[in-house]
């Protein structure tokens, strides 16, 4: 009985003064609210890193089995500018996106992790291209 809510508690609680309610939930820093909004993306943000890699060591099994062709004029260098220019812009999008998640965690997240399905789903359509005897 004492762990229901009743709808008129329910009500009072929600009356409260703005100074009860400062009393009751202390209001929490810019900083503290930031920090704990950030973290909040590591996971997904280590997922996308390694969708990354997997794109390059797909690529890169292709092309040195001389069964693919790079499509993407920026990529069609060796295998370090290939892997320079993806850690650059993994390293440029998580970045960016660290600094949306202090006020939109919710988009960033969603982002990181839209991005990692595509790039996935690229590093099993190299795959399977790598794979073809």
């Amino acid at each position: 009985m004492w762990k229901t809510i009743s709808a008129a508690g329910l009500i009072c609680v929600c009356l409260t003064t703005d100074a009860q309610a400062q009393d009751v939930m202390p209001v929490m820093e810019a900083s503290e609210t930031a920090s704990t909004t950030r973290t909040g993306i590591a996971f997904p943000a280590a997922i996308f890193a390694g969708a990354e890699f997997a794109d390059w060591h797909s690529t890169y099994l292709a092309r040195a089995r001389g069964l693919g062709v790079e499509q993407n004029p920026v990529m069609a260098v060796g295998p370090g500018g290939q892997a320079a220019i993806k850690i650059a812009t993994t390293v440029s999008v998580v970045y960016l996106l660290d600094r949306l998640s202090a006020r939109r965690p919710m988009l960033a997240k969603t982002l990181l992790w839209t991005a990692s399905a595509v790039t996935v789903s690229v590093a099993a359509r190299n795959y399977r291209i790598a794979s073809q005897p």
